[in-house]
Protein backbone atom coordinates (compact mmCIF):
# COMPACT_ATOMS: atom_id res chain seq x y z
CA UNK A 1 0.00 0.00 0.00
CA UNK A 2 2.48 2.06 0.74
CA UNK A 3 4.40 2.05 -2.80
CA UNK A 4 0.59 3.03 -4.29
CA UNK A 5 0.26 5.89 -2.08
CA UNK A 6 4.12 7.10 -3.51
CA UNK A 7 3.60 6.47 -6.44
CA UNK A 8 0.25 8.75 -6.14
CA UNK A 9 1.98 11.48 -4.78
CA UNK A 10 4.97 11.35 -7.37
CA UNK A 11 2.22 12.06 -9.53
CA UNK A 12 1.02 15.23 -8.19
CA UNK A 13 -1.86 13.83 -5.63
CA UNK A 14 -2.15 15.47 -2.83
CA UNK A 15 -5.19 14.88 -0.87
CA UNK A 16 -6.25 17.57 1.49
CA UNK A 17 -8.22 15.07 3.69
CA UNK A 18 -7.76 10.89 4.39
CA UNK A 19 -10.52 8.80 5.25
CA UNK A 20 -9.50 5.37 6.47
CA UNK A 21 -12.93 3.64 7.18
CA UNK A 22 -12.33 0.24 9.39
CA UNK A 23 -8.89 1.77 11.09
CA UNK A 24 -8.77 -0.83 13.49
CA UNK A 25 -5.39 1.07 15.75
CA UNK A 26 -4.33 2.94 12.53
CA UNK A 27 -1.79 0.61 10.76
CA UNK A 28 -2.99 2.38 7.62
CA UNK A 29 -3.03 5.54 8.47
CA UNK A 30 0.76 5.03 10.02
CA UNK A 31 1.26 4.86 6.21
CA UNK A 32 -0.97 7.65 4.98
CA UNK A 33 1.16 10.08 7.28
CA UNK A 34 4.26 8.80 5.94
CA UNK A 35 3.95 9.44 2.10
CA UNK A 36 0.94 12.67 2.95
CA UNK A 37 2.21 14.12 6.59
CA UNK A 38 -0.22 17.08 7.77
CA UNK A 39 -3.54 15.96 5.77
CA UNK A 40 -6.28 16.01 7.54
CA UNK A 41 -7.45 12.36 8.69
CA UNK A 42 -10.95 10.75 9.51
CA UNK A 43 -10.94 7.24 11.22
CA UNK A 44 -14.03 5.29 11.41
CA UNK A 45 -13.55 2.43 13.77
CA UNK A 46 -16.55 0.24 15.46
CA UNK A 47 -14.81 -1.60 18.23
CA UNK A 48 -14.30 0.14 21.04
CA UNK A 49 -11.14 -1.33 22.14
CA UNK A 50 -9.66 -0.01 18.58
CA UNK A 51 -11.07 3.20 18.74
CA UNK A 52 -9.70 3.64 22.27
CA UNK A 53 -6.49 2.77 20.69
CA UNK A 54 -6.50 5.19 18.17
CA UNK A 55 -6.86 8.04 20.37
CA UNK A 56 -4.20 6.89 22.45
CA UNK A 57 -1.96 6.59 19.67
CA UNK A 58 -2.83 9.80 17.82
CA UNK A 59 -3.53 12.21 20.47
CA UNK A 60 -0.83 13.88 19.57
CA UNK A 61 -1.17 14.02 16.20
CA UNK A 62 -3.25 17.39 15.11
CA UNK A 63 -5.85 17.33 11.91
CA UNK A 64 -6.77 13.49 12.74
CA UNK A 65 -10.60 12.96 13.96
CA UNK A 66 -11.72 9.53 15.52
CA UNK A 67 -15.29 8.32 14.48
CA UNK A 68 -16.54 5.41 17.37
CA UNK A 69 -19.70 3.73 15.80
CA UNK A 70 -22.04 1.90 17.12
CA UNK A 71 -23.07 -1.87 15.72
CA UNK A 72 -25.91 -1.77 17.74
CA UNK A 73 -27.74 0.98 15.99
CA UNK A 74 -29.19 1.37 12.50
Amino acid sequence: MEDVLRLLAARGYAPRVVIDCGANVGQWLDVADRVFPGTSCHAIEPQPKCAEALRGKWRLRPGLTVYETDRKST
